[in-house]
């Protein structure tokens, strides 16, 4: 049986904020490094993703740029830094799991909340984080800490 591969996500231009054009730019970046595994392919995508992290201010909760911080640090090589910011993008998720369980949300309110970070998508990221230290490990010669 073929199996089919999937498509990268649509090519898209114009975005109504850096927001937007980050989240983009990381669903292209994920398919590329680990639906394809073709980190080649997503390298054209880091100049850019570095431009609108710049643009962005620092704003502690936010996950979608600890996620673009780190697949800006694991496409330049500095597995250390990724294997961070997929630690602090995975905390923030758990936060979010369980303020999405409070009784004040509707199912569809807590449906939007979840959106791309769902629990499959933090098991997702986990198993990056895995992947990341076993690189991180080969790389140096030397563990890292193990805490989740």
């Amino acid at each position: 049986m073929l199996v089919k591969k999937r498509k990268p996500p649509a090519t898209k231009r114009r975005f109504s904020s850096p927001w937007t054009e980050l989240d983009y730019l990381c669903k292209k970046l994920r398919f590329w490094l680990y639906d394809r595994g073709q980190p080649r392919e997503g390298e054209r995508y880091l100049v850019r993703l570095c431009r609108v992290l710049a643009e962005l201010r620092e704003h502690e909760t936010a996950m979608l740029r600890e996620e673009g911080l780190a697949l800006a640090c694991e496409l330049q090589g500095k597995i250390g830094e990724a294997i961070c910011h997929r630690k602090r993008e995975i905390s923030l998720m758990e936060k979010l799991h369980r303020e999405a369980l409070l009784p004040q949300y509707s199912e569809a309110t807590r449906a939007f909340m979840l959106r791309d970070r769902d629990l499959i998508a933090l098991k997702e990221r986990k198993q990056i984080v895995r992947s990341l230290r076993e690189r991180y490990t080969q790389g140096n010669g030397k563990a890292i800490d193990q805490a989740d």
